[in-house]
């Protein structure tokens, strides 16, 4: 009854012309007319209403036999407010309107925010959608913008749409194509990729020569075999093809397409290398391939022209195959020119004779030290130490990152160097006996050795670490120290807390950040020096004070959350949350970003329930007051999740609640956060959105979340980490907040996936709370 008099309402609020129509679909259709007078009525009469209301409308609408209603709706709606399934049907209807799924007029028009709902299973369909639409319609990086969800299995179905796409829409899928390729580290999809380019290639040809555009079946389905003769032509002509500075390959007009990186091309291409071997017919290939390899007048270590080193390393080990003057001859002649060329050709000379020239080279001072593990594994392993023992200050990570996981297989990929766990026992014997630097043995366990460190060596350190002397500044990337002092004090807890207050009166530089991890494990020996830094030095992590539990804490606490600035009012409410032992990530919910409501509703009466010690309750008043139909002030990101991880009914009732008001755009906060008290349906909706690859829906969201919320999502993100740049990165993202001491730094799947589940695998794990993460408790 409600709806419908809102509805009669709603019609009489519109010119007559539109009262004879009736019901939502009207109103709808109204305020998307290409009459603007008509629409700016309806839009009026739109915006009167409550936005409780509007929204209840528009998930009606969705689900309406009416298909022009439903996508009107969909194209309206903002998918924080949609559960899973609704997701997928909004990606369903835009379809027919593809662009609405990136970019929506209406949804800022009608006073919704605009976030595209696209997830992995919805790729395709969108670009075969778009390949309908007029070139006028669109442009090439609307299309890029959707790569997010991109995935290496993509490739097979992106192949037909090289053919089917208009010129306009082809750089955009050539671009998405390339990009599947890149991320398919273990060349699953290699025969798929290699007939795409080679089609791309050949369709740019035609473009050129005002040629009909080739058919995709004249690309034979095996380019990726090998002969007797050798390498695989396919191979050949993308190698040439990709060639810096061509202007015969992957350009148009002479000039490279746009947004295409033709070195990416040369990435995958060299994993592809790394599987052949040349025979005697692919000599003038190689000879070919090379011949532009010369070094410019401005710099002998930079070259113009001339293929990624990978490959020049590569092309030359096949030549050095081959005797005579085409082969190990022109091999042994660049072997003996002073500059990178001659590194690369004396690493290809694998023979005595070869082995003999890296020496001299090396002995000359040429600077590739991948190649003494070629010319004197002793010499190798001794000058790996003096390297790392001589760096100053020490790094994190270390000088020797090269020794590390991510490190040793690219030497051995490039180079044929297998340094291997010998090596390293022999080089850390070395640094212990030659009284390496504190800093620079906590470097080399936690990096290169991934946090593998005995007993003895526990002790040693711990106490080494107490009597550093006072460091400048620049010596130190305490940051990056802090994973590896997590190690350390799961397994010597007391010691470790005993230097990290030694360093509160002899590191001054670092003092604050000491003073931090202190007040993370709940000490009290500091309190009057946490007081005083705390609004200088605390900056993020301000609410950890909360866990030091002193009435001269809460007393301080209360006077800031008074008289404060406002930052430090606000980070004080948060520290008492904490105190009153709620999960600090919801402690962000007080962070409402306007200065002026501190002394104002939500704020003030959180502020009282707090006095009271009613942390619970304050932010239930804050849940609750925020409430209103305006859109500010509104509730923080990424925070409310954490109601799941407070054992109260009250809080999931607050969970349920907002679950149901699907106006606030809390649907997920919701859902994440009923799914950590143990709801299986709402954990199951999550499960299902993240493997759908709409991970971006909970970017905001505190990562440490998925510590409490399922163990087996840990390989749900390793698998993506091998993925496109945002998908990968944020897998790296979650993990690390997971395994604060992951060896690796984040940013495009860290050391990939292999890697990083070998150093997940065979491990256990428990909580630290100096990190909030979890650490290995051993093998």
């Amino acid at each position: 009854m409600r709806h419908f008099l809102l509805l009669v309402l709603l019609v009489f609020a519109t010119p007559l012309a539109l009262q004879a129509e009736e019901g939502e679909g009207a109103r709808l259709r109204a305020l998307a007319s290409t009459d603007e007078a008509v629409q700016a009525a309806a839009l009026e009469a739109w915006k009167a209403l409550p936005k409780r209301e509007r929204v209840e409308l528009l998930r009606n609408a969705l689900r309406s036999k009416d298909v022009e209603v439903a996508t009107i709706a969909a194209s309206a709606l903002d998918v924080r407010m949609l559960d899973h399934g609704e997701i997928k049907r909004v990606c369903r209807l835009l379809l027919s309107e593809p662009f609405t799924l990136i970019e929506s007029d209406q949804r800022a028009s009608w006073g919704f925010e605009s976030r595209h709902a696209v997830g992995r299973d919805e790729l395709l369909p969108f670009l075969a959608a778009v390949a309908a639409r007029p070139p006028e319609d669109w442009h090439n990086s609307k299309v890029q913008s959707i790569h997010k969800v991109l995935r290496s299995r993509h490739a097979v179905g992106l192949l037909p749409l090289l053919e089917s796409a208009p010129l306009s829409l082809f750089q955009g899928v050539l671009w998405c194509f390339l990009q599947s390729a890149l991320y398919d580290r273990e060349d699953v999809h290699r025969g798929v990729v290699a007939r795409g380019l080679v089609y791309a290639l050949g369709r740019l040809r035609a473009q050129r020569a005002g040629e009909p555009i080739p058919k995709l079946k004249a690309v034979p389905l095996d380019v990726v075999s090998t002969t007797a003769e050798g390498l695989p032509e396919a191979f050949k002509e993308l190698a040439e093809a990709s060639r810096e500075g061509s202007v015969a390959g992957f350009s148009v007009a002479g000039d490279p397409l746009p947004e295409l990186k033709l070195y990416d091309i040369s990435t995958w291409l060299r994993r592809w290398a790394r599987t052949l071997t040349p025979g005697p017919r692919d000599l003038p290939f190689l000879h070919a391939l090379l011949a532009p390899y010369r070094p410019s007048e401005e710099s002998p270590r930079v070259f113009e022209g001339g293929p990624t080193p990978d490959l020049i390393q590569w092309a030359m080990r096949g030549l050095a195959r081959f005797p005579g003057p085409k082969g190990r001859d022109q091999v042994a002649a660049w072997a003996r020119e002073s500059n990178d060329r001659a590194v690369h050709a004396a690493a290809a000379l694998d023979s005595p004779a070869g082995r003999a020239r890296v020496r001299a080279l090396f002995d000359a001072g040429i600077t590739a030290d991948e190649l003494s593990w070629i010319a004197d594994r002793p010499r190798a392993r001794r000058e790996a130490a003096r390297e790392i023992l001589s760096a100053w200050p020490p790094r994190f990570p270390a000088e020797s990152a090269r020794l590390g996981p991510e490190g040793r297989p690219w030497i051995e990929r490039d180079y044929g160097v297998k340094i291997g766990d010998d090596d390293l026992d022999v080089v850390e014997a070395m640094l212990w006996a030659q009284e390496a630097s504190t800093l620079t043995l906590c470097s080399w366990h936690a990096y290169v050795r991934q946090g593998l460190v005995s007993d003895a060596q526990v002790d040693a350190l711990v106490s080494r670490l107490g009597a550093l002397p006072a460091l400048a500044e620049e010596s130190l990337d305490f940051d990056k120290l802090t994973p590896f002092l997590a190690t350390l004090h799961h397994r010597r807890p007391e010691p470790v807390r005993a230097v990290l207050k030694r360093w509160v009166e002899t590191q001054p530089t670092i003092r604050g950040a000491v003073l931090v991890l202190l007040a993370r494990l709940g000490d009290t020996a500091f309190i009057d020096e946490m007081l005083e830094h705390w609004s200088v030095s605390y900056e993020g992590d301000a609410r950890y004070l909360g866990r030091v539990a002193d009435e001269r804490v809460r007393a301080f606490l209360v006077d800031q959350m008074a008289m404060g600035d406002y930052p430090e009012r606000m980070a004080a409410m948060q520290a008492l949350l904490v105190a009153q032992g709620l999960p600090p990530a919801l402690s962000g919910v007080f962070s409402i970003d306007a200065d002026e409501l501190i002394d104002e509703e939500p704020l003030s009466g959180a502020a009282v329930l707090l006095r009271e010690g009613k942390g619970l309750a304050a932010v239930l008043h804050v849940v609750a007051a925020t409430e209103g139909e305006q859109d500010e002030p509104d509730l923080p990101d990424g925070c409310l999740h954490a109601l799941g991880l407070v054992d109260d009914q009250r809080a999931r009732e607050a969970l349920r609640n907002l679950q149901r008001a699907r106006h606030r755009g809390r649907y997920w906060d919701a859902t994440v956060g009923l799914a950590l008290s143990g709801d299986e349906t709402a954990r199951a909706e999550v499960v299902a959105l993240l493997e759908a690859d709409r991970t971006w829906v909970l970017m905001d969201f505190d990562s440490s979340m998925f510590i409490d919320f399922e163990p087996s999502l840990t390989g749900l993100w390793v698998e993506r980490l091998d993925s496109n740049c945002c998908l990968s990165f944020e897998a790296m993202v979650k993990l690390r907040a997971m395994f604060p001491t992951i060896p690796w730094e984040d940013g495009f799947g860290g050391a990939g996936k292999p890697i990083t589940r070998a150093w997940l695998d065979g491990r256990t794990w428990t909580k630290t709370p100096l990190l909030d993460g979890l650490v290995p408790t051993g093998r």
